[in-house]
């Protein structure tokens, strides 16, 4: 409980208000001060899973590897899927780049969905941040072995100290690829080209693992081109990239399919028509062996009451429709936005052409949507 108030403290979080001295001060406090923007008080569940570290796992038995950004989406995947492994008391651990900061703790985004299908889910799912500890951090031995070493040994000016060699004896039984931004970077940084963790999971597919990927967690195997020839579950729309990828799409939201003693198991998104079947698929029992909400095994959960700022883009006095006027000698340029962009990150860029008067369409296929709901609708 000590250390998971110390990292709500480190990140300003639990204060109700907005943070004295946030990061790019100028840019938060621009943006709390317009029109468009209102404050939304939250009451948020945080719930820490520190997986197991060296002394508490039996290699013997399963041992499941979950590869983690320093601040991930998808917090509805990671969090059914803790809550599951937990439920039936699975071993697992968290991979992953250990910053110098935290003790090497990552967390989720709050309600930052990767599809809107996951909206559908238990509504019980909402407010909650999932904060996950590095367990291990792929590594080599001297010999050039890929291995694992405990994050609590390793040392980035020596990486051979603690390195244990992975082999047929000492590896994974399954690796998760959770959805959502999380797989873009991680291809960026910690699977970028010649890594160390690209080797893992490279070797891990020699040896056979078991592995389990959810929407755009299928993302990182691609960059790998390693899996052609398999039948995998597509997010959705997404088919073309199975195919120029060498994978047949399986046209079920959940498939598993095995290759020459290699098994993939894929969700093409997570929600109501795939939580279940992607637990069943792996032998994660069923929801009436999940713990009750008041109790999610290890985990340690302590609420927060939080401010969010909300900025609503149809009260910008210049937005004319979908367009943003400008200075009419000024470019014209598209935004391509959705339900599931990143706020802040539309609201930079927004912001930035209003402030050099320039002409912007923002472009998303809502409408299409709507209409396809009511063909009489605008």
């Amino acid at each position: 409980m000590a250390e998971a108030d110390r990292l709500l403290e480190t990140h300003g979080i639990g204060k109700a208000q907005a943070p004295a001295n946030p990061a790019a001060a100028d840019l938060f406090r621009s943006f709390c001060e317009r029109a468009e923007t209102a404050p939304k008080a939250l009451e948020v569940e945080n719930r820490f899973f520190a997986g197991y570290g060296k002394s508490e796992l039996d290699w013997s038995r399963p041992v499941h590897g979950i590869l983690g950004d320093f601040k991930g989406d998808s917090m509805q995947m990671m969090g059914m899927l803790l809550q599951r492994l937990e439920a039936c008391k699975e071993q697992y651990i968290f991979l992953g780049n250990p910053p110098p900061f935290n003790g090497g703790w990552h967390f989720t985004a709050l309600d930052d969905f990767e599809h809107p299908t996951q909206k559908d889910l238990d509504p019980s799912w909402r407010n909650i941040r999932i904060w996950h500890k590095v367990n291990y951090v792929a590594s080599q031995t001297e010999k050039g072995e890929v291995a694992l070493v405990p994050k609590e040994e390793f040392d980035p000016k020596n990486k051979h100290q603690g390195a244990i060699a992975i082999s047929s004896t000492f590896k994974l039984a399954t690796i998760f690829l959770t959805g959502g931004l999380m797989p873009h970077t991680l291809n960026a940084t910690l699977l970028a080209d010649g890594s160390d963790a690209a080797a893992l999971l490279l070797k891990h597919l020699e040896l056979k693992t078991r592995v389990a990927a959810i929407g755009h967690g299928l993302d990182v195997l691609l960059a790998l081109g390693a899996l052609k020839g398999f039948e995998a579950a597509h997010f959705p729309n997404q088919e073309h990239l199975l195919r120029i990828n060498g994978l047949q799409p399986s046209g079920s939201p959940v498939c598993a399919c095995a290759r020459e003693g290699l098994e993939l198991v894929t969700a093409g998104f997570w929600g109501q028509a795939t939580a279940e079947p992607f637990f069943a698929a792996l032998g994660l029992g069923s929801a009436a062996a999940e713990p009750r909400a008041a109790d999610v095994g290890r985990a340690v959960r302590v609420r927060s009451a939080e401010t969010a700022f909300c900025w609503d883009a149809g009260k910008l006095q210049q937005l004319k429709g979908t367009c943003i006027t400008g200075d009419p000698a000024a470019p014209t340029v598209a935004v391509l936005v959705d339900d599931v962009a990143d706020p802040i990150e539309a609201y930079t860029m927004i912001d930035h052409l209003i402030q050099l008067k320039f002409n912007a369409h923002l472009i998303s296929h809502s409408q299409d949507e709507r209409r396809a709901r009511n063909p009489s609708a605008g």
